[in-house]
Parts: structure tokens; sequence; C-alpha cells
């Protein structure tokens, strides 16, 4: 390389020197201010790190680029950044609306009860000769008075007590959290003190913090955003394998989520002017131990032991939280390696634990989830059903962000499509994705076994489809859903292997269970995206047993609801604590049966076969 100076000018007043033996990717991963998709881990396998590139001494797109940049990406300047070094001054920007995701949400309020942070108020009388009692002894005894005995006090919290005088009394506020002193206020006028907790949903692909009054069970603000360590790796698999590389990988994933959480914390402190009491943070079992920093390994290979699973109470400092080191912090209970807190609160939220019919809840993310039963006990068990349906394995796929196409549609002998916010169109989220091959199945461009038929098998096929017919850059054929993005041949495979992955999931619980879809009353469709999703699609798609057309109620988000309402009720708190035990957990990989339901569920529904109300 030459002498002159290497300069990499990155989103808004970014500029920093950069090494030029290293791919730009490599480049910002260590600077730490990658914010966008990178699936595969920056190994040069998924295409989806697009940047627009300005200036610098540039190579020749490799081939690589070439089958993973339309032309008129490449016209327009994308790279892809874990595949280029550069020299000299160079500008890169991402392409639009991946920076600073947001995903939209529903809005609900939840009844408050007895939280598991309890706030004390204490009047401490003025000391005298007769009364010498010390700060904490006094503090002690009050508590003792209103029900709280043998209180942890640490000592962190002793030294900034108030010495007791002779002049006035002392009101304080004791923040109580599993019989330990977390904080000590001054008591408000007053009226109850306000008590805010923080609930986070922390998924693969997103992360959600909801600020709850525990006072009042409502929910004051919400934030989300696309998880950062996605940089590392869309699934869980590629950050498992890179934490396992040492403590100072595992050091980082944790500091990427614990400063994101924190940054997504400041962001909403700002806006209401006060900040958060308590975190209550629920997730899968691979993010939980990320987030912790703690030795993934165990989950990555059979028997696929998680290293913790039981309810935790820490502090923010012992989890990478910048600024909120002191803020209690819970990690409710996870059931297996594979079903996490996340879906446990999916299971109180729905109430089915408690139910005398059989429900089965569905939650849809990066990878599946599955829980069937009633009161009488519940199955669970996960899928490797792949991102695809979060838009990571897909050519043109993307988060439910501003561009993205999230619904398409075949009216009047019309051709339309919905993007978020209404923006141009520049990827396929979720509900898109699913839409996209529910409309090709439907008019028969794809067939049962997931075939793109060719031009001469389709002579009845209307026009406006018929000139959305294109070939992708491999000479395959594929769909042209909005300019310049594409649904191939491939997108179509990857589709199919997931809702196989769920549906063989739901044909294998079935069997164990010992019951029909007949004797299902309810399906619970959650996660992120699930929210929006079109049932009639779904089923088209086989993704929901077209049996259970009527049946099907779209919860949205249950690990965050689910979460609040731990948040909220500290016998919820210890329910999912209960169910950890109680849950039967089902592990597919190594099921006689499982294996053979996913391969029949590999060919989708034939049209006809479910009600296309």
């Amino acid at each position: 390389m030459s002498s002159m100076e290497h300069i990499l000018h990155w989103g808004e007043g970014q500029s920093f020197s950069y090494d030029p033996q290293r791919t730009l990717y490599q480049n910002l991963m260590d600077r730490g201010v990658w914010t966008g998709d990178a699936p595969c881990g920056g190994k040069g396998t998924c295409g989806k790190c697009k940047v627009i590139v300005e200036g610098g001494n540039l190579p020749p797109l490799t081939e690589r680029e070439l089958r993973s940049l339309t032309p008129h990406e490449r016209e327009r300047g994308y790279r892809l950044a874990c595949l280029l070094r550069t020299e000299g001054e160079v500008t890169l920007s991402l392409r639009r609306g991946e920076e600073g995701a947001l995903i939209q949400q529903d809005h609900f309020s939840l009844e408050g009860g007895d939280p598991p942070l309890k706030a004390l108020i204490l009047t401490i009388p003025p000391a005298s000769l007769e009364d010498q009692r010390d700060t904490l002894t006094a503090l002690r005894e009050e508590a003792a008075r209103g029900g709280f005995d043998h209180l942890d006090f640490p000592f962190s919290l002793i030294a900034p007590l108030p010495c007791r005088t002779g002049e006035e009394a002392l009101r304080l506020t004791l923040l109580i959290l599993n019989g330990r002193v977390v904080a000590v206020k001054p008591a408000p006028a007053q009226g109850e003190p306000p008590l805010y907790g923080g609930v986070v949903d922390l998924g693969t692909t997103t992360v959600v913090l909801y600020l709850v009054d525990l006072n009042r069970g409502e929910v004051v603000d919400t934030v989300a955003a696309m998880n950062g360590q996605r940089a590392r790796g869309g699934d869980v698999i590629s950050r498992i394998e890179y934490a396992e590389q040492g403590e100072d990988n595992r050091r980082e994933m944790g500091n990427i989520i614990g400063s994101q959480l924190a940054r997504m914390a400041d962001e909403i402190a700002i806006r209401q002017g006060f900040r958060a009491d308590l975190f209550l943070i629920c997730g899968n079992p691979s993010m939980i131990h990320l987030l912790a920093g703690l030795n993934p390994s165990g989950i990555a290979r059979a028997p696929f032991a998680p290293l913790i699973s039981e309810t935790l109470f820490l502090k923010g400092g012992d989890l990478f939280l910048p600024g909120y080191e002191e803020t209690p912090l819970i990690l409710p209970a996870c059931l297996s390696g594979y079903i996490g807190s996340d879906i446990l609160a999916g299971v109180l939220f729905t109430g089915m634990e408690s139910r005398e019919e059989h429900t089965l809840l569905l939650d849809l993310g990066t990878n599946g989830e599955l829980v069937l039963g009633n009161r009488e006990g519940l199955l669970a068990c996960s899928c490797a059903a792949g991102p695809a349906f979060e838009g990571a394995n897909i050519s043109a796929g993307m988060a439910g962000v501003a561009g993205a196409v999230s619904h398409v549609e075949w009216e009047g002998e019309e051709y339309s499509y919905k993007t978020i916010a209404s923006e141009p169109a520049v990827g396929l989220c979720g509900t898109g994705i699913i839409d996209v091959m529910a409309l090709l199945l439907e008019k028969g461009i794809v067939d049962e076994t997931g075939r793109f038929l060719e031009e001469e098998e389709l002579a009845d096929l209307p026009e406006d489809l018929r000139a959305r017919l294109v070939t992708d850059g491999n000479g395959d054929r594929a769909f042209l859903v909005a300019p310049h993005i594409t649904f191939t041949q491939r997108d179509v495979r990857e589709v199919q292997m997931a809702r196989a992955a769920i549906a063989g999931a739901v044909t294998t619980l079935l069997r164990e269970r010992g019951i029909s879809l007949e004797d299902v009353s309810r399906v619970y469709l959650a996660g992120g995206f699930g929210f929006w999703l079109r049932e009639v699609s779904a089923i088209r798609i086989g993704l929901i047993p077209g049996a259970c057309a009527g049946r099907v109620e779209v919860v949205g988000n249950s690990s965050g609801k689910g979460g609040i309402l731990m948040a909220l009720d500290r016998h919820k708190l210890a329910r999912a604590e209960e169910l950890r035990r109680e849950i039967s957990y089902l592990e597919l990989s190594c099921h006689r049966d499982y294996q053979n339901d996913y391969i029949m569920a590999m060919t989708f529904p034939e049209g006809g076969e479910i009600p296309l109300g």
C-alpha cells in the first residue's frame, strides 16, 4: 500500500483513520460503529452488508458482489463492506432505511398488581439522648414495622445515608427487591412515590424497551431498534460461534447490547424527564447469555444445556449497562437451551397454562418456538426455522423498517404493494415475504413443490403479473415485487424450508400430545412481525394450518407484554419460575418422527385446500 492518508467518513460527522489491510466492515466493527446488516457475520456469504462508497481507490467488483448487487445498485455505487478493501479517503453510507431503524409496535396497558419492586416510605424520628440508634438500625426497625424483616442493606447504600440529628425526622423511601434494598431516595411530600420499570424484549433481530408505570400498569413510552449484535451474525449460532472464540469476544457482545439498552433507556429518560427504577429483560437463552457475557457454548451443541435458566436478581453493572450500574435488574426464568423467558412470558400473557381447552402458542421470530396444551400440562419445542421470516436469508429481505414492502395485493386484476411509512420500496420485510409467497402460490406462478413455472406453463396468467416475471442475476426465475426488488427461486426455497420447520413441529407436538387440530381451540400468533401478519396469507403458504382458520388470535409482542405482567406482579414472576419446572420440553433434533414430519411439510398447500376469505 502507498503512504497516502487513509480516512473513512461514516454516518453523521464521523471520520477516522482506517487500516487498508482490513475490510471496511472490519474497520467499522473495530470502531464499534457498524449499524447495518451482516447476517453472516462478515463472512462474505449473505450479501447484505451493502454500503454506498464514494472516493477511495476501489478494486473491481468481486464475483460475489456481481451476484448480490442489482444493476441499479451497482450504478449507485453500492459495494459489500465485508469484501471491500481500499485505500485513500473514502465516504460510506448505509442503504436507506437501515440506520437507526425502528419497528412498529401495538399499544396497550395492563392492570397493575403487586410488583416485585416495592417502595417503602419510612419516617425516622429525631435522635435524642433516649434514642441514640444509628441510622441503619433505625431504618431496619422501622422497615420491620412495615412488614419487611431482615432486609439486606448493601454497604454501597449505607455510606450516603444522612445521620440522625436531634432537630428533625428523616423521611426516606427504600426501594426493595427480593428482600434487598436497591435504592434509597427522599420521600415525596405526599402520596406514593412513582415507580417505573424498563421492560425489555431482547430479540435476536429486534429489541423493544417499554417504560411502564408500575403503580398504574400503564405503558408510558416505548422505543424499539434493531439488535446491534446482528453485526456479528443474523442468527444465534453465528453469534455463539463468535462468542466462543474467547472472553474478549463475549465481553464485546455483552457491551454491544448492554450499551444499546442504556442508549434506549436514555432516549426515553430524556423524553420523559425521569429514569427507570428497574429493568426486567426477557429473551431467548442465547440472547440472555450474550447480554450477560456468559459462555453460550452449551446451547450450540447437544445436549443443548444452558449455563443458567433460573430467575436472577442483578444490577445493571453486572450486565454492561453504562450509566445504570446500580439499577436493579431481573432476568426471568428460561425453560431450556432454546425456550427462553420470552416464551414463558408469552405463556403468562395468553393465560394458556390455566385454560381448560387446548391452545397453541406460535412465536415466529428468528427461530420458531411453540407451546401446546392446557392446564393439565404444556409441551414446548423449538425448531430451526431460520431467519427467513425476518428477511435475513432473503435476497431483498430486510427488517420491518421504513421502506420495507409489508404487503402485496392482487385486487380487481391489478397488482399493488405497500411499504412501511409509505416510503419508496427498498426491500421486503417478513409480512411482505409471506404475502408475496401466498400470491405466487395462489396465482400458480409457483407450484406446490416450490418451483417457478416456465413461461409456457402460465398461459392464463394476467398480463400485469406476467410482466413481473424476470430473471435474477443467477439466471433463475424471479418475481419483480417492486422496482429493483425481486423474489427469487432461492427465496422460495428459504421460505419453504422455514414454514416446513414450523408446520412439521406443529404435527409432531400434536402427535405427542395425543390430540388433533380440531381439538385446538385457539392459535396464538406471537412475534415482532406477527402483529401485522395476514392470517389468510399465513394459511395459504401453510405456515398456519388451514384447519385453524378463524381460530387465530394475533397477540403481537407477547414476550414484552408478559414481561410487563411480571414487572407489575411478583406472583407472575414467581409463576414463570414454576413454569420452568412444569412445562415439558420436546427436543426435535433427535425426535424419531420430526424429520419425517418436516419432509412431509415441504410441499405447499394446493389452492382450494384452505378458505381464502
